[in-house]
């Protein structure tokens, strides 16, 4: 919340230029989703298959690149598909999302005690 609270003022700040602050806030959401999207995922396979979290953790890896790619692509290269958003503000919003959630989010998913019912203390 600390995070999404903080892209809001940065694309306030850009307010003046509408392509800055469109471009930042569709960045953060993008960004945002897949870290936290990521993150249940991580915290899925490390209750059913603790041996992969490693490989969960770069399939998302590579996946939050894909999009970042993609992102870059669609708005750089057809502007039309979405007009009036600036691709540089939508990098950085997604690399902060990115950058800040994921830390966070994997340190929720490690902290809560995973193991089955019949294996924790009462």
């Amino acid at each position: 919340m600390l995070a999404l609270g903080l892209a809001a003022l940065v694309a306030l700040g850009f307010l003046a230029s509408r392509p800055l602050a469109l471009g930042a806030a569709m960045g953060f959401v993008l960004g945002a989703a897949l870290a936290l999207g990521g993150a249940m995922w991580v915290g899925r396979v490390m209750t059913t298959r603790p041996s992969a979290v490693l490989m969960a953790q770069v399939q998302v890896f590579g996946i939050k690149l894909a999009c970042l790619l993609g992102c870059a692509l669609v708005v750089r290269i057809a502007p039309s598909l979405v007009a009036g958003v600036d691709w540089r503000a939508a990098l950085i919003g997604f690399a902060t999302a990115v950058a800040s959630l994921s830390p966070l989010a994997c340190g929720d998913a490690l902290r809560v005690d995973r193991r089955p019912q019949w294996a924790q203390a009462s």
